[in-house]
């Protein structure tokens, strides 16, 4: 099933103009993304500009998410060919956008 998540508010903004909103009026990021969890839940998506994010709130989601059996070696966040970041941008499987 698709993972929810709000609307584009724009092809190439996509929800950045609420966000930009959301902390002009409430002066914190994270009531940004407090508004979307109490809406769509833990596990969500919503698009910076023409690049999609899927937020997770749960720890126990996080673990799965970063443990070996998901296909991800822990290692260094320093964005080197070893650090979990990287092989997180390259592992395709992870989540289709055809899903959101």
């Amino acid at each position: 099933s698709p993972i929810p998540g709000p609307k584009r508010d724009s092809f190439l903004y996509g929800n950045v103009p609420a966000l930009r909103r959301c902390v002009k009026e409430k002066g914190s990021l994270g009531a940004f993304y407090l508004e979307l969890t109490q809406q769509y839940g833990t596990i969500f998506h919503h698009w910076m500009a023409t690049t999609p994010v899927v937020v997770l709130n749960e720890p126990s989601i996080v673990k799965d998410f970063i443990s070996e059996d998901a296909g991800f070696v822990r290692g260094p966040f320093d964005g080197s060919d070893d650090s979990f970041l990287h092989k997180l941008r390259l592992n395709k499987t992870v989540i289709s956008l055809e899903t959101i």
